[in-house]
């Protein structure tokens, strides 16, 4: 029996918690599609929104770019049981604390498919000695827990964002070289989804960091790429011949309409990784780790399987890869070669490993 705040958030407040999130992290899993599909279409007459009033601000002879564009999930709706996450667009940094120059919302009410329930089993005087029990002191609970549900959000809106930039759903809104989309609390931290950066050279970028970076059209022939951070950056109709990529972190990184000739990714980080509509002539994989989970990873983070879609394939080999989750939309036939790589929970076209004897 409780009989105090402590005991209780101990014993069975921090077990209901975990269940939930595992829970909810599941759904958002699972109901990618539809939920992903929502957003996006809110987000999408939001930025026709903004866009508009952008163009209203250019005729009238005035400058309003978007610097930020931030999304929070408003804590009083939760309470409220009516969630909603607000959009706002901020210009420049002296703005960005007070005078958002447009400002929308987005139902999010699905999230009380767990966390009605959840609050149920929270506020239940079960196991409770009676004189002890205290609804408005297990409600002070709560905002952490909440904390908790936006920053799993964060994770799948990250992903999600990415197809709002692949639809081309950001290009009609003027925003600066240091933009950024993020999601997190009203008024408080706010967690990167989508960012932009000065542009860097992949060689001659001295000491400044190439995470995040966008690298268009660009060649890259018979060089040498090592122990190099490349976690988010983008890489457009980029093309690659007769490269070594080395121990490279490419965790989270988007290729889109590149072409490899004779590239060799060596001891290579493929977490979460997608490359969309590329080319592949006799490329070589070894010993990347593509595995969501993989031990190397931030515990803090949550990532979704690595993903070639809509690619072309001639020559290639993956030799001693962890594929596992990975997702392959191609159809492979006998243009890939898989030796003694991992592939459980790994998705495949007509792609069949090496007996490891061969």
């Amino acid at each position: 029996m409780f009989s105090s705040l402590e005991e209780y958030k101990k014993e069975s407040y921090d077990d209901s918690e975990r269940q939930m999130l595992q829970a909810m992290n599941q759904w958002l899993g699972d109901s990618e599609a539809k939920c992903r599909q929502k957003w996006q279409a809110a987000m999408t007459d939001i930025l026709h929104q903004a866009a508009a009033v952008q163009q209203q601000a250019k005729q009238a002879g005035k400058s309003l770019p978007c610097r930020y564009l931030t999304c929070s999930l408003l804590y009083s709706s939760i309470y409220l049981e009516k969630p909603q996450v607000r959009v706002e667009f901020f210009g420049d940094e002296a703005w960005y604390s007070h005078a958002p120059w447009l400002t929308a919302s987005i139902d999010v009410s699905e999230l009380l498919v767990h966390w009605t329930p959840f609050v149920q089993q929270a506020l239940a005087r079960e196991g409770w000695i009676a004189r002890y029990y205290s609804a408005a002191a297990i409600q002070r609970l709560f905002p952490k827990t909440i904390e908790k549900v936006v920053y799993l959000l964060t994770r799948h809106w990250h992903y999600w964002a990415r197809e709002l930039l692949l639809q081309g759903k950001l290009a009609e809104l003027e925003r600066p070289e240091n933009f950024e989309l993020s999601l997190g609390q009203y008024r408080g931290w706010q967690e990167p989804l989508y960012r932009t950066v000065p542009v860097q050279d992949i060689f001659l970028h001295g000491a400044k960091s190439l995470v995040a970076v966008d690298f268009r059209r660009c060649i890259y022939r018979g060089r040498e790429i090592r122990q190099e951070d490349l976690t988010e950056a983008r890489f457009w109709e980029c093309r690659w011949e007769t490269v070594q990529l080395e121990q490279v972190n490419l965790t989270d990184a988007l290729f889109v309409g590149c072409r490899f000739y004779h590239v060799t990714f060596t001891d290579c980080c493929l977490a979460a990784v997608r490359f969309e509509d590329c080319q592949f002539y006799n490329c070589t994989f070894t010993g990347c780790n593509a595995n969501p989970e993989s031990k190397a990873l931030p515990l803090v983070r949550l990532y979704p399987g690595a993903r070639w879609q809509q690619c072309q394939w001639k020559k290639c080999v993956f030799d001693r890869c962890d594929l596992q989750w990975a997702r392959f939309s191609d159809d492979w036939q006998d243009e890939v070669t898989l030796r003694e790589c991992q592939l459980e929970q790994a998705g495949f076209i007509q792609v069949e490993q090496e007996a490891e004897d061969d």
